[in-house]
């Protein structure tokens, strides 16, 4: 339940959060690696090291709060990362088409074993094999469907006639017609698909009556208080839209993401991804269904497993007989951004990264750091030598979600 003093917690993060470009109010017990300083010389040798052109981070748990932003947001009126400085968010957006799910079943209007079939666009309904996949297959990954429609023609042209932004041409028509033809086969295995998680908000929507925008907004965004969550931005929100950046650090474009919406349209900010955090760690609907296991991972144990649309992380102890620790997380990654968003319910601990350069793995990497004392600090300049992590924590690399 949402208490007033909850509120209050929310309120006055934010208005840290605002106060100044990098702020904590974190107690002398938290750990070293979450301090100002400490953060802050870590992301700068991102920047140095010409990984990334600039990253805000934002952290909350019982020890604090803590807010850093380093490097350059591309915007004259605007310099540096801030709080409220606007990111895409890329595939942060699947964990929301879960909760839209989540918050669909607990209201009895689906079933997550249902089968999708009586929510497929008409025209579809002929293509037996698609309307037999569930609900549970498409947020797990399971349905058999391909990552990216990349064997069709209409989706080849999109992407070489905008390399920068590769869905901006591919349409609902275009996505009907390779529906149309796809014979998915369900799997025994999770296999990261923005084609399934696409299907997901289209039958979802499709159930409502309502575009998968307008349904996000009315059952979460909107009573979460969460206006700097968007899919369109407001002249005001514009202003705040930093420049994104690809992985050789040259500027390029924001995507549009047209009929793949559900899979990472949204854009957000620090400190609003830091009310979505608090939010999953409330235990308030649909928050809290939104993150039960519906599929265990083939990791090694402890094995991680696949939520509504999240992932689930499951660390191994750091001492004999000490806890197994998991993170509810969803990633993001386009050409000019990466991401990310963790909850340690447990611990009641929650990381949001939002890097404004499209560099790979970069988010990820600060999050567990942040999260796992035994993870090393983020490269500065690659992602190599980080394989070691995976054999402590199930969960994490398994899917690969840029």
């Amino acid at each position: 339940m949402t208490t007033i003093s909850n509120i209050g917690t929310l309120a006055a993060t934010a208005a840290l959060m605002l106060s100044t470009a990098n702020a904590c109010t974190l107690s002398a017990d938290a750990p070293a690696r979450w301090q100002v300083q400490n953060l802050t010389a870590v992301l700068q040798s991102m920047v140095d090291g010409k990984r990334i052109t600039g990253a805000a981070v934002a952290i909350t748990s019982p020890q604090g709060d803590c807010f850093v932003g380093v490097g350059d947001s591309g915007l004259s009126a605007r310099p540096g990362l801030r709080a409220d400085s606007m990111f895409e968010i890329g595939s942060i957006t699947k964990g929301f088409t879960g909760l839209l799910l989540a918050d669909m079943v607990a209201r009895g209007e689906i079933g997550i074993d249902d089968a999708i079939g009586p929510q497929l666009p008409a025209a579809l309904r002929t293509n037996q094999r698609l309307a037999a996949v569930t609900y549970r297959q498409l947020t797990t990954h399971t349905s058999g469907m391909p990552r990216i429609p990349i064997t069709q023609a209409a989706f080849l042209k999109s992407y070489a006639d905008n390399p920068a932004d590769p869905y901006k041409a591919y349409s609902r028509a275009d996505f009907e017609a390779y529906l149309l033809e796809l014979k998915p086969k369900p799997s025994a295995k999770s296999e990261y698909s923005n084609s399934g998680m696409a299907l997901l908000g289209i039958v979802l929507a499709q159930r409502l009556g309502l575009s998968y925008e307008v349904a996000i907004a009315q059952r979460l965004l909107t009573p979460a208080g969460l206006s700097d969550v968007t899919f369109k931005l407001t002249p005001e929100q514009a202003a705040r839209m930093v420049q994104g950046h690809n992985d050789k650090l040259a500027p390029t474009v924001a995507w549009n993401t047209e009929v793949f919406v559900p899979t990472g349209g949204l854009r957000a900010t620090p400190q609003a991804l830091v009310q979505v955090a608090k939010q999953m760690m409330s235990g308030i609907e649909p928050w809290k269904t939104a993150q039960t296991p519906l599929f265990a991972l083939s990791n090694p144990a402890p094995s991680g497993s696949v939520a509504y649309g999240w992932h689930i992380a499951r660390r191994a102890a750091l001492q004999p007989n000490g806890p197994v620790r998991e993170l509810v997380w969803h990633n993001g990654g386009t050409f000019g951004a990466s991401s990310f968003l963790g909850v340690d319910t447990q611990a009641k601990f929650g990381v949001v990264v939002l890097v404004n350069t499209g560099a790979a793995r970069a988010a990820d990497e600060i999050a567990l750091h942040l999260w796992d004392s035994a993870a090393p600090p983020p490269k500065t300049t690659s992602a190599s030598a980080w394989d070691n992590v995976k054999t402590r924590v199930a969960g994490w690399f398994g899917i690969e979600t840029a």
